[in-house]
This record gives structure tokens, C-alpha cells and sequence, in this order.
């Protein structure tokens, strides 16, 4: 009988003995480069704002307001968000600072030029007969601003009861907290007047 393997016999005894032997060396070592540990950590300074799950970045959203940030081509800033420039604005009687530093007839007529809104009225000189209301000027002859500042407060009233509000006409000819609270459906809690005849309606506080 021959004591020499054949090529199959020798082959099937490798193949069995080959776990051994990576047992016994400590197992196989890679040759490619050793990984680095610190891999996906964000470096010193970076934001978590800006990682993701896993240290994967992420794109930085710009959460400055469209006013300051500009808007797309084709789109303007109304104040708050981008919107597509209006064709014709309705009379509004509300002037409105547009980021030119100029007072327009109204948001609408500034959008109308292509000018942004600036919701910061101290960036415009107040128009003559006109006084401040969150971020338009309402006529002190025939209106007041409820611009009510506390959440609870606030949420009383829907979108078109703020800024300004045509005064009753009880109160035309003698504008007074007393005559408004009077003479509204919706009574403010908190009302302020000035020599002037600014009327504001609304508590101080957080705005929602």
C-alpha cells in the first residue's frame, strides 16, 4: 500500500487543520491600515446641531429671518417668510418699514417694489399722524394696535384682531382706553394710551 497522499487526501487534511493553526497564531492580523477609534466623533467645536446620528454632518439650516438672510430669486421676504411678489396690493392704511430703510403704504406695497419688510419699525422714521405696532404704523386717528404680548392673552384673538384695528365709532372723537374697552367685542385685559393718542391694547409678556 503507498503511504503517499494523493493530491485530493492532502488537500481535505489542510483544509481540516487550518482553524488550528489561525487559533494557535492569535489569529490572522489585517494588512490593511489599523481603524481609527475616534472615527465618527465630531472634532473638537463642531456643533451638534450640525452632526448627525453616527458623527455623519449634516447641512446647516440658515435660521436667520428672510429679512436678513434674502430669499431665492424670483421670491421677497414679507417680514416672516418668502413669498412670491403680490401684482396689486388693496388699500391697507397700515405703512409697513421695508429693509430699505423707507416706510411703504403697506407690506403688500413693499413686496410690490421688491423690497423685503424690516419687522424692526425703529429701522424707518414713524409717517407723521402714524405710531408704531409690532412691525407697522397704524393711524392714531382712526385706529389702535392690539399687539398682546402674554400666550393666553394672545391666543383670544384670531389672525385679522391684531395690529391695527379700526377704532369704534364711539371712540373717534375721543380716544381713550375706556372708550375702547368699552366699545369692543373683545375687551383687552391690558390697554395703554399716550398724549398722542397711541393706543395699544395687550399685556407684556412672552410671545407665542
Amino acid at each position: 500500500m503507498s503511504t503517499l497522499m494523493t493530491t485530493a487526501e492532502f488537500r481535505c487534511c489542510f483544509l481540516a487543520l487550518l482553524p488550528f493553526f489561525a487559533c494557535a497564531g492569535g489569529g490572522t492580523k489585517s494588512s490593511g491600515p489599523t481603524p481609527d477609534v475616534h472615527a465618527g466623533e465630531p472634532e473638537a467645536g463642531a456643533s451638534s446641531a450640525t452632526m448627525g446620528s453616527g458623527g455623519n454632518a449634516l447641512i446647516p439650516i440658515d435660521t436667520r429671518p428672510c429679512y436678513v438672510a434674502g430669499c431665492a430669486p424670483g421670491l421677497v421676504c414679507d417680514g416672516m417668510t418668502c413669498v412670491e411678489p403680490p401684482t396689486s396690493c388693496p388699500p391697507s392704511g397700515q405703512p409697513a418699514c421695508g429693509a430699505d430703510g423707507l416706510a411703504y403704504g403697506s407690506v403688500c406695497e413693499a413686496n410690490l417694489a421688491g423690497v423685503a419688510v424690516n419687522p424692526s419699525t425703529s429701522a424707518c422714521p414713524t409717517p407723521p399722524g402714524y405710531f408704531v405696532c409690532d412691525w407697522v404704523f397704524c393711524d392714531s386717528r382712526t385706529s389702535f394696535c392690539n399687539d398682546p404680548r402674554e400666550m393666553t392673552e394672545r391666543s383670544r384673538f384670531t389672525a385679522d384682531e391684531l395690529g391695527c384695528q379700526p377704532l369704534p365709532a364711539e371712540c373717534l372723537d375721543a380716544s381713550s382706553c375706556y372708550c375702547l374697552q368699552k366699545n369692543t367685542p373683545k375687551p383687552s385685559q391690558c390697554c395703554s394710551a399716550s398724549d398722542a393718542g397711541a393706543i395699544h391694547t395687550g399685556c407684556i409678556g412672552e410671545v407665542p
